[in-house]
């Protein structure tokens, strides 16, 4: 009752802030972030005598399309740049791939034995949700006749890692969530020889808290090295800070990835026979001292990371060699979205966890075409900012890199938070314009 209660204070706040605001796409962006950021579901029908949840991101999304109806899309009398062109053709593009993702998923309502409801819905709606975020991006970007830029994404990007950062603070101080959807949990982790603290940030899970920060790394840093503001530096070194908190060795290795790929930017741009021999130089001293840091210390690095976390990284291994024989029963359709762990235990009496790659999960649940598509999907946006990004094609690289290594390691399926700020960014870093780039 009270997360209703909540829910309808909430969208009655956004829809008076949406009539009588003058900018209502940059108020909508704001409720967009903060539905992401909160990450309550709420209950909306029952199957079976399971209650199906929607998460409240989908939810506003839906209330903000509809606010936006009555809204004129763009002149028409106005003649279009090249660039303007452009984007009509990547929202068709997109939108057709990521709605055959969902219409492959919802066929599977009449074709696979679905154990469980919730989580068939939850994936469902998640693709239903990417839909709804390209189209309103698109039809935002279009609004204001690509007037809309995408320095307002990059601020509420800052504002996201200062709320994550504060939150996990008060989560390692007194061991206590404070989220919304489970206030009281402690954040404890009991998979080594002692238990430990590995903060949940706005996530709700440790693993999904690291590739957020993961994500969050490379659009900071990008953020900071256009601007060189101290704000910007100090939201950066929090975001890094929140990365070590959370224990996430992959998100660890992934930083790290996306640091050299900048690096390397830095280096090896405008190179002169000047500059180059203290280039290279810097960059040896730089190997010289990780390799220094990382032998006097890898005894400290191997209690934290390895015996106090925990060594749970050899049963992902396992994991995949029992996948692998899966693919051979359902490689085109797949066993049904959301329904692994309960068809390995119908069929093969095996308790198991969720997959911990979600391209993985999604070849084994929606079979090879929804992979094949969503590779494309997530190609063509990296293809697309990579030339927007033209003189700083290290940050698109840097981004799905980051996001490619923690969501192949984790379950990043189910960490709606750090999905859906990577979805949203990436989408509107696409259609809107570009501040820090000359056209």
């Amino acid at each position: 009752m009270l997360k209703v209660l909540l829910l309808m204070i909430f969208c009655s706040a956004y829809l008076i802030l949406f009539v009588f605001k003058r900018d209502k796409i940059n108020s909508s962006l704001i409720f967009i972030f903060f539905a992401i950021v909160v990450n309550l579901n709420f209950k909306v029908f029952d199957v079976d005598g399971k209650f199906i949840y929607i998460n409240l991101t989908t939810i506003i999304i839906c209330i903000t399309l509809m606010a936006f109806l009555g809204l004129k899309p763009f002149d028409k009398k106005k003649k279009l740049t090249i660039e303007e062109k452009i984007y009509p053709r990547s929202f068709f593009i997109l939108i057709i791939l990521m709605s055959l993702i969902t219409f492959i998923t919802f066929v599977q309502i009449f074709i696979k034995n679905i154990y469980d409801w919730n989580l068939y819905i939850y994936h469902l709606t998640m693709y239903i949700t990417f839909c709804l975020f390209i189209i309103f991006l698109h039809f935002t970007s279009r609004y204001k006749l690509r007037k809309m830029n995408n320095v307002i994404i990059f601020k509420l990007i800052m504002v996201v890692a200062f709320l994550n950062f504060s939150v996990s603070i008060l989560q390692y101080i007194f061991n206590v969530s404070f989220l919304p959807s489970n206030p009281t949990a402690n954040i404890n982790y009991y998979e080594g020889v002692q238990v430990v603290k590995r903060v949940w940030g706005i996530v709700g899970a440790s693993n999904g808290a690291g590739n957020l920060g993961a994500i969050l790394f490379p659009i900071l840093l990008y953020y900071l090295y256009k601007k060189k503001s101290k704000l910007a530096l100090v939201i950066f070194l929090f975001n890094i800070i929140f990365i070590l908190l959370t224990l996430t060795r992959i998100a660890y290795l992934a930083v790290i990835i996306e640091f050299i790929i900048f690096y390397f930017h830095i280096v090896f741009r405008n190179i002169t026979y000047r500059n180059l021999t203290i280039r290279m130089f810097t960059l040896i001293l730089s190997i010289v001292v990780i390799f220094v840091i990382g032998y006097l210390f890898s005894n400290d690095i191997y209690k934290i990371l390895f015996l106090d976390r925990g060594n749970t990284q050899d049963y992902r291994f396992y994991q995949y060699e029992v996948l692998f024989k899966l693919v051979k029963d359902y490689p085109l359709t797949g066993i049904g979205a959301g329904q692994y762990v309960y068809y390995v235990f119908d069929h093969y009496r095996v308790n198991d966890i969720a997959i911990h790659s979600q391209f993985f999960n999604m070849y084994i649940e929606t079979g090879i075409f929804s992979l094949l598509l969503f590779l494309f999907f997530n190609g063509y946006i990296l293809i697309q900012l990579s030339k927007k990004f033209k003189t700083d094609k290290w940050f698109p690289i840097s981004l799905f890199t980051g996001y490619l290594i923690t969501s192949n390691f984790n379950p990043n399926q189910y960490y709606n938070v750090s999905m859906y700020i990577f979805m949203f960014t990436i989408l509107a870093l696409l259609f809107y314009k570009n501040d820090f780039e000359k056209y």
